[in-house]
């Protein structure tokens, strides 16, 4: 991720700050010594925040210096941490959600959530929702105050899968259907039953949801029309952008095959660019699109290009 100065990348054993025109480490955040998991990470402005076990620090993003830390002993097992794009950032465990202020890391509010089971969060609208499974429960809570908006106590029967809130719709995944409901209400406007990509590999912009697996499809969330659907081997998450829609897929290359960087128009969806990597290496994932620099993981290791 980056806020445009900066690039931040998790690795095991933490969190480095990176100068996002050169690639020269401004300071690492060292975690080596609580285990090797990848640090979970949000950027609000210029506040990097980090879940590691049951800790979250509050870092300055421009030197790396520990501003705050909140501990949470009892969330080890199932901390999770998500942030709106809007300033809002949530922290859950399996029957716990608390608002956090990024700049102090106060507890605005703390509730109970709804439902048992595997526990998925979607923030953004200024609403924060949950998601759990087997037995589906659907619920949204007032960003403001934590306040109940609405619960679905039985939606489906299905095993895990994501959820995402795109302007005034929450799209839920239930095994391979992508439903849409009222982020207001709760009342299902539309639902997707054809083969679609999993929605925990979707990246949304301006209203219009982007996921890849085997192809790569855009699909506008206020009623469910998909607006194009592009075949790929092996895609990437997508990072859609205003202008473009990046995606890594799969081609062959000699006896092997290699990760490749696909531009796609975001109106039709049809590759319009592409960056090939040198010989015998290969693109990975794409880390952010930011400040026209794309930033990208290769079987070796991590780079910048300046698009267009």
């Amino acid at each position: 991720m980056s806020d445009g100065p900066r690039a931040y990348l998790s690795v095991q054993s933490g969190v480095d700050g990176l100068d996002a025109e050169t690639g020269e480490t401004l300071w690492e955040f060292d975690v080596r010594n609580l285990g090797f998991s990848i640090p979970g990470t949000v950027l609000v402005g210029e506040r990097l925040l980090v879940r590691w076990a049951e800790i979250l620090h509050g870092l300055r993003g421009i030197d790396g210096a520990e501003l705050w830390r909140n501990e949470f002993p009892e969330w080890e097992s199932s901390f999770r941490l998500v942030s709106d794009g809007d300033g809002g950032v949530y922290v859950s465990a399996e029957n716990e959600l608390a608002r956090i202020d990024p700049a102090t890391g106060a507890i605005r509010w703390q509730r109970d959530l709804a439902g048992k089971g595997e526990l998925v969060l979607a923030a953004g609208s200024g609403v924060v929702c949950s998601r759990r499974v087997p037995i589906v429960t659907v619920a949204c809570y007032a960003g403001s105050d934590g306040a109940l908006l609405w619960e679905i106590a039985q939606l489906e029967i299905a095993a895990g899968a994501g959820s995402r809130i795109v302007g005034e719709r929450l799209v839920v995944e239930v095994d391979g259907v992508w439903i849409g409901l009222d982020l207001e209400t709760g009342v299902e406007l539309w639902r997707r039953s054809e083969p679609m990509p999993p929605l925990g590999r979707s990246a949304s912009r301006s209203g219009v949801l982007c996921a890849c697996r085997d192809d790569c499809l855009a699909l506008r969330a206020s009623d469910g029309a998909i607006l194009w659907r592009v075949t790929f081997e092996g895609a990437s998450i997508p990072t859609p952008s205003a202008d473009f829609v990046f995606v890594v897929a799969l081609e062959e290359d000699g006896q092997t095959r290699r990760g490749r960087l696909y531009v796609l128009d975001p109106v039709s969806g049809n590759p319009v660019d592409g960056i090939d990597p040198e010989e015998g290496n290969g693109f990975g994932s794409i880390l952010d699109y930011e400040g026209g620099r794309l930033f990208i993981s290769t079987r070796e290791d991590v780079r910048a290009y300046r698009y267009p």
